[in-house]
C-alpha cells in the first residue's frame, strides 16, 4: 500500500525532478530518492528508517507514457547473519514489472504484481530467523513454515521466488538429519524424504536453480553413501544418481559470475565423495583409478578454495577443508593397501602414499579441533579417526595404529581411545584384537 501511495503522490513530483533523466532511484516504506541505491546506501537508509526489510530499486521511464519498477529487496543482515546476502540477489524474488504514468488503475496493478513477491520475502525471513538459531527446534519450526508457505503460495500458482523457501526447507530436514541424534528411524526417513521432496520441487519450480541442483546432489550422497569403506550399508545407485545430478551442474558453475563461497564448496566436495564411493563400490575393476584421481583433484580444490574464501563462516570452511583432506587420506591410505593385494594404483612410491594419507588425516583433525562443540565437528573427527585406524591396521601397520589413536584421542576430546578404537571392530569385527588396539 504505502508503495503505491509514494508512486501516486509523488509521480508528478518525480517528472519534475527528473529534468529530462529517465530514471530514479525509489526505496520505501516513505521516501524516494536520485542517490546511488548501492548496498552500503541502502543500507544506511534501512538504518535511518528503524526498518529490517525494505523494497527499493529504480522506476524508470520506458517511453512517453510508460514507467517501469525494477524492484529488489533488501533484509537487514543482523537480522538473518549471512543469510540475507544470499537470497537477495537481484532478480531472486521479482520481475520488473511496468504500468502507464497518471492512470492509476494500471500503476496499481503494477504494485500488485509485487505483492505475491512481498508475501515471498517475508515468509523467507520469518523462516530464516528460526532457520539461523541453529538448533533442533529451530531448524522444526523453519522446516514447518517454509515448506507450509511454498506449499500455500504454491497452490495459488505463485512461481518467481518459491522455490527459495522449498530451498531452505530442505536445509532444514538435512540439518535436523545431523543434529536431531535422539531422533528415531522413522522420524529420520520422514527427514530424508521431505528434504529429497524439498529440492526436487525447488528444481521444478526453477530448473536453472544451482543451489538446489548441487544440494539436491549432497542430501543424496549424505543419505546413501555406504557405512564404511568396506561398502556395506547405503545405496551405491543413488550414488550414481547424486553423481549425474551435479554433474549436470557443471556448466552452470562455470559460468557462474557470482556464486556462494558455501556452494561452490559443497559442490567441490560431492563431486569428489560420488567418484570415491563409486571407484570403491561400483566401479573397482575399471574405473576405480580414472575415478580416485579426479576424486582427489576435486577435493584438493576444496581445500584450496576454503583456505582463500572470505565470506563464508570460519567454522564452515574448517569442516569443508577437514572432510576433503580426510577423504584425501582415506584414497591414498586404499590405494596404499590395495598395492599389499597386487593392484597398483597412482604414480606415488608406496611410502610416498603412506605418508601423505598420513599428513591429510593429521591436517583434517587439526582443522577441527578448534570446533569440537560443533557437533558435525566431533562426528567427523570420531569417523576420521576410526577410518585411519580401520587402514592402519588392515595394511598391517599397527606401530602407526598405536602411535596415532593416543593423538586423535587427544584432538578429538569427544570421544575417548576405546570408543575410536572399538569402531574399528565395528568396521571389521576381530580387526582391533588383531592390531592389539
Amino acid at each position: 500500500g504505502k508503495f503505491a501511495e509514494i508512486l501516486q503522490a509523488q509521480e508528478a513530483e518525480l517528472e519534475g525532478v527528473l529534468g529530462g533523466k529517465t530514471e530514479v532511484n525509489i526505496l520505501t516504506p516513505d521516501r524516494f530518492t536520485l542517490a546511488a541505491t548501492d548496498a552500503q546506501s541502502v543500507d544506511a537508509m534501512a538504518k535511518e528508517l528503524r526498518a529490517t526489510v525494505l523494497v527499493y530499486g529504480t522506476l524508470r521511464l520506458v517511453d512517453e507514457r510508460d514507467w517501469r519498477i525494477e524492484p529488489h529487496f533488501y533484509v537487514d543482515h543482523s537480522a538473518t547473519e549471512d543469510r540475507a546476502a544470499e537470497i537477495m540477489n537481484d532478480e531472486a524474488l521479482a520481475s520488473p514489472v511496468s504500468y502507464i504514468r497518471g492512470l492509476a488503475s494500471s500503476r496499481d496493478a503494477a504494485v500488485m504484481q509485487l505483492a505475491p513477491s512481498l508475501e515471498v520475502l517475508f515468509a523467507l525471513y520469518q523462516g530464516l530467523d528460526h532457520y539461523d538459531q541453529g538448533t533442533v527446534a529451530g531448524y522444526k519450526q523453519a522446516a514447518d513454515l517454509l515448506c507450509n508457505s511454498a506449499a500455500t503460495l504454491s497452490a495459488r500458482g505463485l512461481t518467481r521466488g518459491v522455490d527459495l523457501l522449498y530451498l531452505f526447507c530442505g536445509h532444514a530436514h538435512s540439518e535436523l538429519l545431523l543434529l536431531e541424534e535422539d531422533a528415531t528411524a522413522e522420524t529420520r526417513q520422514a527427514y530424508q524424504e521431505r528434504a529429497i521432496r524439498a529440492f526436487e520441487e525447488a528444481l521444478a519450480l526453477n530448473p536453472n536453480g544451482l543451489r538446489a541442483r548441487i544440494s539436491l546432489g549432497a542430501i543424496l550422497v549424505m543419505i546413501y553413501k555406504p557405512d564404511s569403506t568396506n561398502c556395506t550399508g547405503g545405496d551405491i545407485e543413488r550414488i550414481a544418481e547424486a553423481r549425474q545430478i551435479l554433474e549436470e551442474a557443471e556448466p552452470a558453475v562455470k559460468r557462474a559470475t557470482t556464486i556462494r563461497e558455501g556452494t561452490r564448496l559443497g559442490y567441490l566436495l560431492n563431486r569428489g565423495h560420488v567418484l570415491l564411493w563409486l571407484g570403491l563400490c561400483r566401479d573397482r575393476g575399471e574405473h576405480i583409478e580414472e575415478y580416485w584421481l579426479r576424486a582427489r583433484d576435486f577435493y584438493r580444490q576444496a581445500v584450496e578454495f576454503a583456505q582463500g574464501a572470505h565470506t563464508e563462516r570460519a567454522d564452515i570452511l574448517d569442516f569443508v577443508a577437514a572432510e576433503a583432506h580426510a577423504q584425501i587420506g582415506t584414497i591414498d591410505l586404499l590405494a596404499y593397501l590395495y598395492r599389499s593385494d597386487g593392484i597398483e594404483l597412482f604414480d606415488e612410491e608406496t611410502n610416498e602414499l603412506l605418508a601423505d594419507a598420513v599428513d591429510h588425516f593429521d591436517r583434517s583433525l587439526a582443522l577441527l579441533a578448534p570446533h569440537q562443540s560443533e557437533p558435525r565437528s566431533v562426528k567427523l573427527a570420531h569417523s576420521t579417526a576410526v577410518t585411519a585406524l580401520y587402514v592402519f591396521c588392515a595394511a598391517g601397520r599397527q606401530e602407526l595404529a598405536h602411535k596415532h589413536l593416543d593423538g586423535y584421542t587427544s584432538i578429538d576430546s569427544g570421544w575417548s581411545s576405546e570408543e575410536i578404537a572399538a569402531g574399528v571392530d565395528q568396521l571389521q569385527p576381530g580387526l582391533r584384537k588383531e592390531c592389539g588396539l
